[in-house]
């Protein structure tokens, strides 16, 4: 199982063109999903956001923060050079249950969490 600190290395290389097709309907597909997702969170104020309504169903705020803490982690981290983590807290704020990666906030204790702020979060996906 693929843990994120290392990209895996044995897949075989692809035809350029193959490639250049592959990563642009991942692109595509990446920004369709993402579009998708801030339109769900987008008719919610703020407020709306950082709620818990019970111990198993986490705030948007906390989701919004995952998708892109995973995606930060998993991606960019491991596969870009040189990539700097925004910020190392949300290792922990946003793991959801990657034992591997680190310690987590409790599930049910998401909707305490007061910072960062929505509006940070926001920006960190921007």
């Amino acid at each position: 199982m693929y843990d994120g600190t290392v990209p895996p290395t044995d897949r075989k290389p692809m035809a350029d063109a193959a490639r250049l097709a592959a990563l642009t309907r991942l692109a595509t597909d990446f920004a369709a999903i993402r579009h998708q997702t801030e339109a769900l969170a987008a008719p919610l104020d703020p407020e709306d956001q950082v709620v818990q309504s019970m111990p198993d169903c986490s705030p948007t705020k906390w989701h919004l923060g995952h998708t892109t803490w995973f995606f930060e982690r998993l991606v960019l981290l491991p596969w870009l050079p040189g990539w700097t983590p925004v910020d190392p807290v949300y290792d922990h704020l946003f793991n959801s249950y990657y034992v591997g990666l680190g310690s987590r906030h409790p599930r049910a204790a998401r909707g305490l969490l007061t910072r960062p702020p929505l509006a940070r979060v926001l920006d960190w996906r921007a």
